[in-house]
């Protein structure tokens, strides 16, 4: 689960050795966000749609696109991904990407649950 409250974050940490590897910050309230890599490499989460289901990670500061994840599905998830086949990234984008969208479909039921209720 994401940790903090005004400071949200997930720590990614090594299996091996319970070390931390590196931490992607939440930046405002949509759910986007940055992870800057060990070796420096910067990526950043963000909605490319108006509608919320489509998300990409974006690289450096041209914001150049490296995954993107269409998302979708009323009764169960399901992404489809969308890279380059010569992009260099690790694939530790891939899950991380399909966890930050997990959350955010849970956050949303939650809300919605909340509303109706």
């Amino acid at each position: 689960m994401p940790k903090g409250f005004f400071n949200r974050r997930v720590e990614i940490m090594a299996t091996a050795t319970n070390d931390l590897v590196t931490v992607f910050y939440y930046k405002g309230m949509s759910g986007g966000g940055e992870l800057t890599l060990p070796d420096g490499r910067v990526f950043h989460w963000k909605s490319i749609n108006f509608w919320g289901n489509k998300w990409a990670w974006l690289e450096g500061t041209d914001n150049d696109p490296v995954i993107g994840f269409d998302t979708g599905g009323w009764f169960r998830a399901r992404a489809d991904l969308t890279f380059d086949e010569d992009a260099d990234f690790p694939a530790l984008l891939v899950f991380l990407g399909w966890y930050l969208h997990t959350i955010k479909r849970q956050e949303t039921a939650a809300a919605t649950a909340v509303v109706v209720t």
